[in-house]
């Protein structure tokens, strides 16, 4: 697949007194391909928004590269580029909404792009319809529910049709239904539009649905890789800075009983169906 993100060798510090820099990322070298959903996890304070902000192209790194569809985001003649093929939703859906309905909300990104009205109609009506909001085009925002206004956010980005959507913890302030809803949507566009997904998040359920996980511990990379490779380590699961899956938590306790698990068996379903099986051969 085709490399469409890349950092290298990337810190980014802030000064905290007088030629003293506090560093909040450290050496981070890696690639990201066409298409990939990758999650970004690691305890609070350890440089995952940092990251987020870097790959927009909001912040600048301290020193190293940072590379986003062979575009450079030190370059101030980059900067207009970088913006339409990169999309972010942060955390609180209310801090992305300005207008007072859904049609003009999204109209606001494609007026920057200068979109002719006419296609900004049909970009309007086909990202909502791609949420689940059709019809939705003048109900005013201030009456949408928390998931609602976190589809708003992703429909106002996919109008935009970035390369690449980068979100940070945008399910954290939402509930459990409206959380699997949303990473469903994510599913959904990564399948059909092939585009490459960011998620910074803090709950591995969904963390394990991605193709990467990137682990940040003490500003740097501990591990980018295969989800299953990761929370099915034993010694990774140690990890203090690392909450394991409540799954990997019932297979590493099945497993010190002295029963044949797969510590790989993750997803709730595959998880339960361990279980079966061992109830199963316990009866013969």
């Amino acid at each position: 697949m085709e490399k469409i993100i890349e950092f290298k060798n990337v810190d980014y510090a802030v000064e905290e007194q007088k030629n003293k820099k506090h560093f909040i990322l450290k050496n981070i070298t890696l690639e990201i391909k066409k298409g990939e959903l990758v999650c970004v996890i690691g305890l609070n304070g350890c440089g995952k928004s940092t990251f987020a902000k870097l790959l927009s192209g909001l912040i600048s790194p301290t020193s190293g590269l940072i590379n986003i569809c062979g575009l450079n985001t030190q370059n101030p003649d980059h900067s207009y580029q970088i913006r339409k093929k990169v999309g972010i939703i942060f955390q609180n859906p209310d801090n992305q909404i300005i207008a007072s309905t859904i049609e003009e909300e999204i109209a606001f990104g494609l007026e920057n792009l200068c979109i002719p009205r006419e296609k900004m109609k049909a970009r309007i009506k086909s990202s909502l319809c791609a949420v689940g909001m059709e019809g939705f085009e003048k109900k005013l925002t201030s009456t949408l529910s928390g998931g609602q206004k976190q589809r708003l956010n992703i429909a106002s980005v996919l109008a935009m049709q970035p390369e690449i959507i980068v979100l940070d913890e945008p399910t954290s302030m939402l509930d459990s239904v409206s959380r699997k809803n949303i990473l469903d949507l994510l599913l959904k566009i990564k399948s059909i539009h092939k585009t490459t997904i960011v998620l910074v998040t803090h709950f591995m359920e969904e963390a394990v649905l991605s193709n990467k996980v990137l682990f940040i511990e003490d500003r740097k990379v501990n591990f980018l890789g295969n989800p299953y490779e990761l929370f099915s380590d034993e010694v990774f699961l140690k990890t203090p800075s690392l909450t394991p899956m409540q799954s990997s938590q019932i297979l590493s306790f099945i497993k010190s009983l002295g029963y044949k698990v797969s510590m790989k068996a993750l997803k709730t379903k595959d998880c339960a169906n361990e279980i079966i099986k061992i109830l199963e051969n316990h009866k013969k």
